[in-house]
């Protein structure tokens, strides 16, 4: 039997920083014991990709917003272990991070796609606590393989806080207090598409991003993986002049068919960042491509 062709969406990737980190450092931080805020490293937090019903899933199931799928992936094993030293905070105090993070522990992820350097990409300058919330960010990737297939990215930071992602918790008896000065953290939530629609895949973070601001900490995970349902369920438009277009609260997402010459596949100009570079850098850049180096881009 023939392979439906793929959707939209490949993976959608939340990365930041582990709640049991962030716990620590909230308490510290309430406590006062902290002279600056620390520079934490991110972490894969969750990893949504179709098929999310399994063709033995119970029909009844399928009632209600909540979205299944089999876990027959192999497994993303964060790199540290659970025996590591424990991490030194400015104030000269240590947490303790014996106990690994449930939810990065074992994640499920599709054969072909490699998360490892993903959070570095999601953060290439670090994930940086504040005490205020920040404006949201996006910014886009392209993944090449040893075989030249090119899966394309788009990530959106936003900021929520630490209060939030820590409601309902417990620690020594005492809940938490947000009474005191708030802090926030920052997330990355990571759209992964073999087909470079980028302002199309912008436009549907942002719609997530207006289902998650007012989303309780319980119904953070759930959030991200209905609208990950979702996207996989949107096809690519096929051969010819065909379009696709569908909604999403509140924006209604138009993808254009690769033959229409007035909208681009590649819905991004890419002669912007040649109009900022001097002509000593595009010599530079294009040194760098001729070699085949790798290159990356900061905005400042």
């Amino acid at each position: 039997m023939a392979e439906l062709p793929s959707g939209l969406l490949e993976a959608c990737v939340v990365v930041g920083a582990p709640s049991d980190k962030l716990r620590d450092i909230y308490q510290l931080h309430q406590q006062s014991n902290l002279s600056e805020l620390p520079l934490l490293e991110a972490e894969v937090l969750q990893v949504h990709a179709p098929p999310f019903v399994s063709k033995d899933t119970n029909p009844s199931q399928l009632i209600g917003p909540a979205f299944s799928r089999v876990q027959r992936r192999r497994s993303f094993i964060k790199k540290k272990k659970r025996d590591r030293a424990p991490e030194v905070l400015p104030n000269g105090e240590t947490t303790n991070r014996s106990e690994a993070s449930s939810g990065t522990e074992d994640i499920s992820v599709p054969k072909d796609l490699d998360l490892i350097a993903l959070p570095q990409l999601c953060f290439p300058g670090g994930l940086q606590l504040t005490n205020e919330p920040r404006e949201d960010s996006y910014h886009f990737l392209v993944f090449t393989d040893l075989f030249g297939n090119r899966t394309h990215g788009v990530v959106v930071q936003y900021y929520r806080a630490v209060q939030s992602c820590q409601e309902g918790s417990v620690h020594n008896g005492h809940r938490w207090n947000s009474s005191k000065s708030r802090l926030y953290t920052p997330f990355a939530v990571c759209v992964i598409s073999k087909s470079p629609y980028y302002n199309a895949l912008k436009d549907c973070l942002s719609c997530l991003l207006v289902q998650l601001r007012p989303a309780r900490q319980a119904d953070f995970e759930e959030t991200i993986k209905e609208f990950s349902a979702k996207l996989s369920l949107v096809p690519l438009p096929p051969p010819g002049q065909l379009h696709v277009s569908f909604s999403l609260r509140p924006l209604h997402v138009f993808l254009p068919s690769k033959e229409d010459q007035d909208s681009p596949l590649i819905d991004i100009d890419l002669h912007l960042p040649l109009l900022c570079f001097t002509h000593t850098t595009l010599l530079q850049v294009l040194s760098c491509l001729l070699q085949e180096q790798r290159l990356v881009f900061f905005l400042c």
